[in-house]
């Protein structure tokens, strides 16, 4: 569908998506009956964000209640992508602020980690934000706007008591739907900087917070240059082990969740503040990343450590 912008900023569904005269995405056929970033939602039987894959609609199912919302502020931003996917990290914390090409390429492997159209575009969109062609003063908010029986027309970007979040548009709200599968849908809306509003969290998070499938445990720069590096911590005394054998004089973040995998990297980068968990072709890696990343005068060197939930690290390999 190729969004269009109303009065309102309302994101105006049409028949295609586009973010560029190359760049197509067929509407695929979504059944969403609550946003999770919106409302809370009840599903019994099985987890509507861990259950079938949305674009085939194979077994699965519960009972989903829907709720409408219209309430908050309509923010004005352009749909880059509306579509099926599915939240490889369904527990970890709602994407912040996407705003350079290793956050688009995070927030591809959590949503889209399937190939297709949908994750073309996202592909094509941080190849453009990593070139420099990319729109600017604009910004990039991402995550599941639905999951459940009924499709939502549209959806929208709103600010409610100060979150904000994606509402999804134009389904009935009803007391509960037996659902014979639950499809999740998923968007990346660009906003304007001047129309965001200030200290705004987003689906209840900070705005930093990590995009990809993965939380951030240890980031630090190293005082030298030490070898580049990628292993999973498969326990406390690994991380101890991993953190001291590189001199880094932290507090260990402890157990590793029987429901997580650890990995320790040691990664080139410039000026980062931060750093983001990236899948894809079998492989999980972390990108140094942030506000000021690339501004230094040569490469640095940065300790990361990362817990991933197994359901988003489940068979790949760490890799720098």
């Amino acid at each position: 569908m190729t969004p269009s912008r109303t009065p309102t900023g309302h994101l105006a569904a049409a028949p295609r998506a586009s973010i560029g005269p190359r760049h197509r995405l067929r509407r695929a056929v979504v059944a969403a009956a609550v946003s999770l970033l919106a409302v809370a939602a009840g599903c019994s039987g099985d987890d509507a964000a861990g259950g079938p894959d949305p674009t085939t609609g194979e077994d699965g199912g519960g009972s989903v209640t829907t709720v409408a919302v219209d309430a908050g502020e309509v923010v004005p931003a352009r749909l880059v992508i509306f579509t099926a996917g599915t939240d490889a990290d369904p527990d970890g914390p709602g994407p912040g602020l996407i705003t350079d090409a290793v956050g688009v390429r995070a927030f591809r492997g959590r949503f889209l980690a399937d190939d297709g159209e949908g994750a073309e575009i996202l592909d094509d969109l941080a190849d453009d934000l990593e070139d420099g062609d990319g729109p600017g003063d604009t910004v990039y908010v991402g995550g599941m706007v639905s999951v459940g029986c009924a499709g939502p027309e549209d959806a929208e970007l709103r600010v409610i008591d100060g979150d904000l979040r994606f509402v999804p548009v134009g389904f009935d709200a009803g007391t509960g739907e037996e659902c014979d599968r639950t499809v999740t849908s998923v968007a990346l809306a660009a906003v304007a900087v001047g129309d965001l509003p200030g200290d705004v969290t987003i689906g209840g998070e900070p705005a930093d917070a990590p995009v990809g499938p993965g939380r951030i445990v240890v980031f630090e720069r190293l005082e030298r240059r030490l070898r580049r590096t990628a292993e999973e911590l498969r326990d406390a005394d690994a991380t101890v082990d991993f953190l001291e054998d590189h001199d880094v004089e932290v507090d260990p973040p402890g157990d590793v969740a029987p429901d997580v995998r650890r990995f320790g990297y040691v990664i080139d980068g410039c000026g980062a503040d931060t750093a983001e968990i990236v899948t894809g072709d079998g492989e999980i890696t972390a990108v140094a990343t942030g506000p000021s990343a690339g501004s230094c005068d040569g490469s640095e060197r940065y300790l990361v450590v990362a817990d991933v939930a197994v359901s988003a690290s489940g068979g790949l390999e760490p890799e720098v």
